[in-house]
This record gives structure tokens, sequence and C-alpha cells, in this order.
């Protein structure tokens, strides 16, 4: 009896620790501003050491958006991702943002234009990257 509730707590207990090791999982929003209307938007999933891609079509046309999530390199860079996008707009390039956050946090860039008061985008593209819960 003594045998089986321990293995069961090892078990309990190495399933914990398996779970907390598994990579994080982000979701990616892109919206497409211009003239102060968002013309395209989309949001993905996507795995640290994985990729996404989202297929967007606004009434100017159709968006690529890839990124790629991978841990930082180097010295420092054990507790940060790089996120690396692509965003283009009938094939031809539009953005290629590299965007630096801390593993588990919450992210926002902006690319283009802002209103008078520095509030919202008015044109360009805004990316952000969210932790989603675990399963």
């Amino acid at each position: 009896m003594r045998t089986m509730m321990l293995a069961a707590v090892v078990a309990a207990f190495t399933g914990a620790a398996s779970a907390q090791t598994a990579p994080s999982r982000y979701a990616v929003d892109v919206s497409i501003m211009a003239k102060g209307v968002e013309v395209a938007s989309g949001r993905t999933a996507i795995g640290e050491g994985g990729q996404a891609e989202i297929l967007l079509t606004g009434a100017d046309g159709q968006y690529t958006f890839t990124a790629d999530l991978q841990p930082e390199q180097g010295d420092g860079g054990e507790n940060r991702l790089i996120l690396e996008a692509h965003l283009n707009h009938d094939g031809a390039d539009l953005a290629n943002p590299r965007l630096v956050l801390t593993r588990d946090s919450r992210a926002l860039m902006q690319i283009g234009s802002k209103t008078g008061d520095g509030e919202h985008l008015t044109d360009g593209v805004e990316i952000k990257i969210t932790p989603l819960a675990a399963d």
C-alpha cells in the first residue's frame, strides 16, 4: 500500500515537472491600418521554437504574415525570446520586424504613423503577442 502511494506521488510530481518544461505558446495578433481604418487583421498561435503564418485578405489586396519565435542566443538571453516576422502585401515586402520579449510576457509593436496625440496607429502594422494558458 505504501509503495503504491509513493508511486502515485512520484507520477504526479513527474507529470507536473514535464508540464512546466513544455515550450510556451503565444497568441499573435496582426492588424494592418490605413487612413485610420483597420483594413485586415488576423490571429494565430505560435509555440516557442516554432513558426506561424496568417493569410489576410483586405479591401486593398492580400497580406501574408509569417513569424518565427526562438529563444535568444548568447549571454543573458536565457529568459528572452525573439519574434522575427515578415509581412508582405500582394507579394511585395511591407515589413520585416524583429521583437525581443521576456518569456511568458506580453509585447506590442507598432510600425507606421500615429494620430497627433500619439495614441492610435493610423497607417501601418500592429503586432501583439500574448502568452496562452497551459492546456
